[in-house]
């Protein structure tokens, strides 16, 4: 997926701070291929999918250890 960010007021607040990061997030991707951005953006979103349900599960353990 690619984003492109009209410029506007939002966008020049922001800049500055997180244009950097834009810039070495750029840099570092750009040393991979095609195939192994997708590959990483595979793993990020199964990585991102165990954590959420990592999550949920420690809050069912807390929620029943609060009202146990």
């Amino acid at each position: 997926m690619i984003v492109n960010l009209k410029p506007g007021p939002g966008l020049r607040e922001i800049g500055p701070t997180f244009g950097p990061l834009v810039q070495a997030w750029r840099a570092a991707a750009a040393g991979y291929s095609d195939e192994e951005l997708r590959l990483l953006l595979d793993f990020q979103r199964r990585f991102e999918d165990i954590v959420r349900d990592q999550l949920a599960r420690l809050r069912g353990d807390l929620d029943r250890r609060a009202r146990g």
